[in-house]
């Protein structure tokens, strides 16, 4: 490695890290569910720890003590080999939390997915014993056996990620959920295509650059869903639901009345104390999915309000006939509560209001819409089991 090949090796990690840096610093807590936010912090470490300790290899392997013996840059070699793995698992784990995937939920199959990732560190240890980390071939050194198969273990997880998109997007029917899985197939292309290259031409600065692409996308991606949509759920969220509510409420009239509803989870903070937030989160997402199907029914606008709070907007006839949506909101969170298989009684309270006026104020209106879900509250609240 010459001293010019060097300072390009230098500068591109530097740069990876520094936009690494800026990423940890910006993540906010509200950028997802608390796994999905676990998950990228993670893959952000891990990600960090393989920059690091592919400039200390690219200094050990220029300043000439590589030459000294075989154990310091294995190290680091190894070092930055275990951590691109651990990046792609973490962001196999990610996805699928994104997915809402069983995987991660379900504390048997976390297990499972990770074991080709725990093999990275013993099959590492025993390349180097073997001497099957690195190979000569034509007088040049190149991945052995061992490098190779620890580069397929991270490239399995990428597929398997993208496979699982792939096959989302093309059952789901819901248009922003289908764009959220496509987004995640692209997502993978940039660390697949630079792992494959890595296989074949090693020791050039390809990998940082790659996933850093990537994780830059993921970024935006959910600072721009942030603008508009709520990150656990993925429904529209407060900012959104306040906007298209003024605009709504503008063109009310007596032939196209306003219908407001307010949907309230019971006794949510006992699911939390008793089964954690993880479960929290899961039982938001099922109302979140109960009232996208509603809203979908209905041809109405779906957003979380706050908390365990959600709001969906009719600005159609309902056929005269508020009762009948809320109808349609409880029997398709039954219908979830029934497929999720959930140990606790998961309900909702509703409270509903009808608006014929433009100049009705918007404040008079959500208190009339909070009163009415005040007095269902009370008639309304289920035990956990």
């Amino acid at each position: 490695m010459n001293f010019e090949f060097l300072v390009c090796y230098m500068i591109v990690d530097v740069f990876c890290a520094v936009l690494t840096f800026i990423i940890a610093a910006n993540l906010r807590s509200d950028s997802g569910s608390e796994m999905q936010v676990r998950y990228f912090r993670y893959l952000i470490i891990a990600y960090m720890v393989f920059v690091v300790s592919d400039m200390i290899w690219a200094f050990i392997m220029f300043s000439g003590m590589g030459a000294e013996g075989r154990v310091l840059p294995a190290i680091f070699d190894g070092i930055n080999k275990v951590a691109v793995a651990f990046t792609a698992y973490f962001w196999f784990c990610y996805g699928e939390s994104r997915y809402e995937s069983a995987i991660v939920y379900n504390r048997r199959l976390r297990y499972l997915a990770a074991i080709p990732v725990m093999l990275v560190v013993p099959l590492y240890v025993f390349g180097f014993v073997t001497d099957l980390n690195v190979v000569m071939v034509d007088g040049r050194h190149v991945n052995g056996p061992t490098s190779v198969f620890i580069t397929l273990i991270g490239l399995l997880y990428l597929v398997a990620a993208t496979a699982h998109a792939l096959v989302l997007f093309v059952r789901e029917k819901a248009p922003t959920r289908r764009r959220m899985y496509l987004t995640f197939v692209s997502f993978m292309v940039a660390p697949a295509a630079g792992a494959i290259v890595e296989m074949f031409v090693p020791n050039i600065p390809v990998m940082a650059p790659a996933m850093m692409v990537s994780v830059m996308l993921v970024f935006m991606s959910l600072q721009e869903s942030r603008i508009s949509s709520d990150a656990l759920t993925g429904l529209n969220n407060r900012r959104r639901a306040d906007e298209y509510l003024e605009n709504c409420l503008s063109r009310a009239s007596e032939e196209r009345p306003l219908y407001v509803l307010m949907i309230d989870l019971n006794r949510f903070k006992a699911i939390n104390d008793t089964y954690g937030h993880l479960e929290g989160d899961h039982a938001l997402k099922l109302v979140a999915e109960a009232l996208r199907k509603s809203s979908s029914e209905l041809d109405a606008f779906a957003a979380r309000w706050g908390s365990d709070e959600f709001v969906m907007i009719c600005t159609h006839d309902l056929d005269s006939d508020p009762i009948r949506a809320v109808g349609i909101v409880r029997a398709r969170l039954a219908d979830e509560v029934r497929a999720s298989s959930i140990e606790y009684n998961l309900t909702c309270s509703v409270g509903y209001a009808k608006c014929t006026d433009s100049s009705t104020d918007i404040n008079e209106l959500v208190t009339s819409v909070d009163q009415s879900l005040y007095d269902d509250k009370r008639v309304n609240r289920s035990p956990i089991r």
